[in-house]
């Protein structure tokens, strides 16, 4: 099989720029710096234990932050920390002795233009015995931030070194007795502080700056990348044995070697050989008419990991890559900046340095499962330089950013251009995947600019009724303007198969209400505006669509067999039923409330839920007060009826068929016959189990194991007159309730 152009191109990228590291040190001597503590005074160096002991009283815990949070627990850091605002650095040569240093750790660390370096004091830092800082990432705590500097203070001490993982490898950092130690990396690289044996750590922390200088030019083969390129576009992608190829890719996606925030995911700010790369890719891509935006990549990988030792699940080696994705969450081209959510084909990710080389953010290893194992799952974040065809440009954007498009559709229409408009409305719903709700308002105004049936079905298609609120009236209103009622009926069947069963099963705000609160919460208000604003027809529109719904469900619920679990999930209906009768006008109230009818006595909890839930019968909706009334004659008949015979052992059942269900169903309905004797094989004893357990029946059932085959021993209990006479005191009090209206 031919080796495809990206995986050509991560080879030559890999190559491109000098090699630099991720971090760097250098050494001063230690009479270059005058320091001064507000509440100490002058600190002479070497730091002696004495003055560290006043330096330890003088400084507060360090907090260390998680996300957007700011935390204090030693268990994570454990050190004193002293605020810039009371410490002066002075000394004659001190301000250029930094310079020096940060030229030189720059250009290690691969900066362009290191003399624009500049670091800002963050704090002065006093580790004792056994504190220590945990592995973490810096956060960029200012918009120009590169990189971080440590200088650790000469004194006496074990302990305490300074870890940094660089390009997955850990380099370990030592201060000295007698000078200044600089160590700068990359804020995205894990580190961390050892616990101190003995003596006293001091350090000095900085944030290093680089004001924004113009975008790297490009000093490698652009040539070469821009025919790879071309290549990659042009090629199309061989699938699996058999089949015939793909399309060739919409986009490229190369991987950087660092993590960026998004106020760093500059081309000014970029990293190390991220630096020539970038321009590199950039350059070509201009070169052969592509376009190209810088992204955050989320990379996720499941590894088969080979154990070394059965005792510590941390000591593996990575065997071969299992599984594995790629997300890109936020961009930012040469005219725009946003979040964007836009999954990855393996095709379509070039990376210069595969992930497993870096480090992860976080891991997590699972030992042997009997089916699979062992396995690590590694995540990481990375920076990216996507590129793409002009031609697939709005596709694209559209898939990664469904906003974005819509905003763009509008713009079009509200331009005067519906032929441009409706091109960019395929272009999307070729992309749409399950929608947020967020979406619905400005999906709902682009579908009515539209006036094309097909497209603007095609374009709310993944949207669902429980999306819908008050403030989406008037668009509703406008549509019902330009599209005919068998465009609505149709909208309601497809919004209604596309329905999950449940929504919000994540966080609180996740996603839309299910339907049951939505009907509760949204649809008598959202009928209220539309009949307001003159579209009663979409209200009525609403009614019919969720009248079918709710007849629906209650002739499902009314035919399960179990009468306490019939009763329970009809009880919880009850308040929709309610809501969309009060709501519903004309043909509509009549065609559910005879449904309703329909099912009979099995009905009257959903009938009784529905009208305590409205509060009283009195002044209530026609239809609610119809059904009142339906429900009053239904338990005068049954209550009319004469109470079980004492002697009435009789069971209604009717049986589902089979030789075995019918025996059981003569049994059940005897009215003399108490128990059965049955000897059965096992499979067919667990089918009369399940059946009896399935309709709630009061009947117990166990195994005689004696014989062969065994007998089942089936026994009629007295709760079988319990429930009679709870059913009818229920009944009696119900009918005592709807007689007086409900009060």
């Amino acid at each position: 099989m031919a080796i495809p152009a990206r995986a050509h191109l991560a080879r030559l990228l890999a190559g491109a720029g000098e090699k630099t590291s991720q971090s760097a040190m250098v050494r001063l001597p230690a009479e270059v710096l005058d320091l001064h503590v507000d509440g100490v005074g002058t600190v002479p160096l070497p730091v002696r234990a004495p003055l560290a002991r006043k330096l330890v009283a003088a400084s507060t815990p360090a907090h260390f932050g998680r996300g957007e949070d700011t935390l204090l627990d030693a268990s994570v850091r454990d050190t004193g920390e002293i605020t810039p605002d009371r410490v002066t650095l002075a000394g004659d040569r001190w301000q250029a002795g930094l310079a020096e240093a940060l030229e030189t750790l720059g250009t290690r660390l691969g900066i362009r233009d290191p003399r624009r370096l500049r670091a800002e004091l963050h704090a002065l830092l006093v580790y004792g015995k056994d504190q220590h800082f945990a592995p973490h990432q810096d956060s960029e705590k200012h918009d120009a931030m590169v990189a971080t500097l440590v200088v650790m203070l000469p004194s006496s001490h074990s302990g305490g070194e300074l870890l940094v993982s660089d390009q997955g490898n850990s380099k370990v950092y030592t201060g000295s007795t007698y000078e200044l130690t600089l160590v700068a990396f990359y804020p995205d690289c894990r580190h961390e502080v050892l616990p101190v044996r003995s003596g006293w750590r001091t350090a000095l922390t900085f944030n290093v700056l680089l004001d924004e200088p113009p975008e790297a030019e490009p000093a490698g083969p652009v040539d070469q990348v821009t025919a790879l390129l071309r290549e990659h576009f042009d090629t199309p992608v061989r699938l699996s044995y058999g089949t015939k190829d793909s399309d060739p890719p919409q986009r490229l996606a190369v991987l950087l070697d660092h993590e960026y925030s998004r106020r760093g995911l500059t081309a000014g700010r970029l990293k190390g050989e991220d630096v020539e790369r970038v321009a590199l890719v950039r350059a070509a891509a201009e070169a052969a008419g592509f376009e190209s935006a810088l992204a955050q990549a989320e990379i996720d990988e499941t590894w088969d990991a080979d154990v070394e030792d059965y005792l510590d699940d941390e000591d593996y080696e990575l065997g071969e890559v299992l599984d594995g994705n790629t997300v890109l969450t936020w961009w930012a081209d040469r005219d725009s900046a946003g979040e964007i959510s836009l999954a990855l084909d393996d095709e379509e990710v070039c990376a210069p340095t595969p992930s497993h080389r870096l480090t992860p953010y976080d891991s997590e290893y699972e030992g042997y499962m009997g089916n699979y194992g062992n396995t690590v799952e590694r995540w990481y974040r990375r920076g990216a330089v996507l590129v793409w065809p002009p031609d697939a440009g709005f596709g694209m954007r559209a898939e990664a950013s469904p906003g974005w498009a819509l905003d763009r559709i509008a713009e079009s229409l509200g331009g005067g251009e519906p032929d441009r408009a409706r091109e960019e409305a395929r272009a999307l719903v070729k992309e749409w995947g399950p929608a947020a709700p967020a979406f619905l308002a400005p999906a709902l105004e682009v579908a009515c600019g539209l006036d094309d049936a097909g497209l603007a079905a095609e374009l709310l298609a993944p949207f669902h009724l429980e999306m819908l609120t008050v403030d989406n009236a008037e668009s509703l209103a406008a549509l019902h303007e330009v599209y005919p009622q068998s465009w609505w009926t149709a909208l309601a069947r497809q919004w209604d198969r596309r329905r999950p069963a449940r929504f919000g099963a994540g966080r609180p705000g996740d996603g839309p209400p299910d339907r049951r609160t939505w009907v509760a919460t949204v649809l008598p208000v959202l009928c209220e505006r539309l009949r307001g604003v003159g579209a009663p027809a979409v209200a009525d529109w609403l009614t019919v669509s969720l009248g079918e719904w709710v007849a629906g469900e209650a002739q499902s619920l009314s035919a399960m067999t179990h009468p306490a679990r019939r009763a329970e999930e009809l009880e919880r209906l009850g308040p929709s039923l309610a809501t969309v009768l009060s709501v519903s006008t004309g043909e509509g109230a009549g065609e559910l409330d005879s449904r309703i009818r329909d099912l009979g006595d099995s009905a009257l909890p959903l009938v009784f839920a529905a009208l305590r839930s409205a509060g009283s019968v009195v002044g209530s909706a026609p239809a609610l007060v119809a059904l009142a009334s339906h429900a009053r004659e239904r338990l005068e008949a049954s209550l009319a009826a004469p109470p079980r015979d004492p002697g009435d052992w009789s069971i209604p059942w009717e049986s589902p068929g089979g030789d075995d269900a019918d025996r059981l169903g003569r049994f059940l309905t005897s009215s003399t016959e108490r128990t059965l004797a049955w000897p059965l094989a096992a499979p067919r004893r667990q089918a009369i189990h399940r059946l009896i357990d399935e309709a709630g029946l009061p009947v117990t059932h166990r195994t005689i194991r004696s014989g062969s085959p065994y007998t089942l021993l089936l026994e009629k209990t007295d709760e079988l007159f319990a429930r009679e006479v709870a059913a009818r005191r229920r009944a009696e009090e119900d009918l005592r309730w709807v007689t007086s209206g409900g009060s």
